[in-house]
């Protein structure tokens, strides 16, 4: 058994046996009105043969773990070890536990008893002092079914308050991928880029070529900043990543992008891009962070009128394979999304595949 379980429970354990004591003494100390001692000895013989095979329950008001405060962050460090274990992404792990440790410092109580009611308590404060969006403060409803899920599962608490506690609904909201016409304009844009100089020359040919990339490959952004030079298979059209959760997967890309690729790769660029391997660079020739990338898209995007961001490369990606008709399980592999569910959310947002089949099946 789990120290802190053992713990908590011979504490009660102690508390009832004293509780069970306190039940007897009361019914003695009424009844010596009426009785004699004898009599008040056989009636102290007969409650504690029939109470012996009963527990008294424990007033919920009663202080029966003064620790609480340690044994709730015992128990959030238990969790934080058990999803890194589990392979979680340092990034969700910080997530989990910066989220969980505000519920607990609010509460202020013991873990074990809190109701559905005082999240829902929490939920509310938390939307009102922080404003946030009804698909915000479902994650951190999802964060908490998590954590109350492990609990019970773990054996800290009895009753799991989150199973009360439903999904707060959202207005869905349409995400778009680029048009044809939008990627064609990105395309112009970046293949008048000036290229007077050597560094502008590189910084071409890398734009070009991310472009493409993730135009075709539907790889995360994260993921494609961390490829070197030679993670790219220029032969088969491929490169191996490293996942959410460390998981590897192979993805493709185009031979519009191979072409590109070829060119950045080919290229003898300036002296300061040759001491990194990074596959993409800045300026500083050091490897291109996801912020770098983002700033560079946004500012394509708002010199065209365009709303750009790298993700809307990958959205881009996946419903062009849906409206290509490729199965959803492919999808999915592509996409490297160890869960269906992720994947059929870019299902909804291909409108014009919705109206195309209206059109071809509808009398």
């Amino acid at each position: 058994m789990n120290p802190l379980v053992q713990h908590n429970t011979g504490v009660i354990n102690e508390l009832q046996m004293k509780a069970k004591m306190n039940l007897i003494n009361d019914v003695l100390e009424k009844s010596s009105v009426y009785l004699k001692g004898t009599q008040l000895m056989e009636l102290n013989k007969i409650l504690n043969e029939i109470l012996d095979g009963y527990e008294i329950f424990v007033d919920n008001k009663m202080e029966y773990n003064t620790n609480y405060i340690e044994d709730n962050q015992m128990i959030l460090e238990h969790f934080v070890n058990t999803k890194k274990v589990e392979g979680a992404s340092p990034r969700t792990i910080v997530y989990y536990e910066t989220t969980i440790r505000k519920l607990i410092e609010w509460i202020d109580c013991p873990l074990a008893d809190v109701e559905a009611n005082l999240i829902r308590e929490y939920l509310q404060y938390h939307q009102n002092r922080g404003k946030c969006s009804n698909t915000t403060l479902d994650n951190v409803r999802r964060v908490f079914s998590t954590f109350f899920t492990f609990c019970n599962d773990e054996g800290f608490i009895q009753r799991n308050p989150m199973r009360k506690v439903k999904k707060i609904k959202s207005t869905k909201k349409v995400k778009k991928a680029f048009t044809d016409f939008e990627i064609e304009e990105m395309r112009e844009y970046l293949n008048k880029l000036p290229e007077r100089t050597k560094l502008q020359k590189y910084l071409k040919l890398r734009d070009n070529a991310i472009f493409e990339l993730l135009l075709s490959s539907g790889v995360r952004i994260k993921e494609c900043v961390a490829l070197n030079r030679e993670d790219i298979d220029l032969d088969n059209r491929s490169f191996l990543v490293l996942g959410k959760g460390d998981k590897e997967r192979l993805c493709y890309f185009s031979v519009k992008a191979a072409h590109k690729l070829k060119k950045l790769l080919d290229f003898n660029p300036p002296k300061q891009f040759r001491r990194s391997n990074a596959l993409f660079q800045g300026k500083g020739g050091v490897r291109w962070g996801v912020n770098g990338v983002e700033r560079r898209i946004r500012e394509m995007g708002q010199d065209l009128g365009i709303h750009a961001h790298p993700h809307k490369f990958r959205r881009t990606f996946a419903t062009n394979l849906i409206r290509k008709e490729v199965p959803i399980e492919q999808v999915r592999e592509m996409m490297g999304h160890s869960n269906l569910d992720t994947t059929l959310i870019y299902t909804e947002i291909d409108q014009e595949q919705v109206k195309m089949n209206h059109n071809k099946y509808s009398n």
